[in-house]
């Protein structure tokens, strides 16, 4: 601040004002991680259903032979 950089303002920290915001960030927070396991089974049912190829004839493709399927049935690819 000021014409050389060399004056200050000092401003109080920890009010309640801050506090009330850092608290809403945190439900905020908590509320996103609880939906992390939804999200999840989301995105390995959309997995799925892109890794299922039918033809217009209705027949089903295999995966490709670099995917292998876990335990669940869920294509994954094959490490090297």
């Amino acid at each position: 601040m000021g014409e050389n950089g060399d004056d200050w303002v000092l401003e109080r920290i920890g009010t309640d004002e801050e506090k009330l915001q850092v608290e809403k960030e945190l439900a905020e927070l908590r509320e996103r991680l609880s939906q992390v396991e939804a999200w999840k089974q989301r995105r390995e049912e959309i997995e799925r259903e892109l890794t299922h190829v039918v033809t217009e004839g209705g027949d089903v493709l295999p995966p490709p032979p670099y995917l292998k399927e876990a335990e669940d049935g869920t294509p994954v690819e094959k490490s090297q």
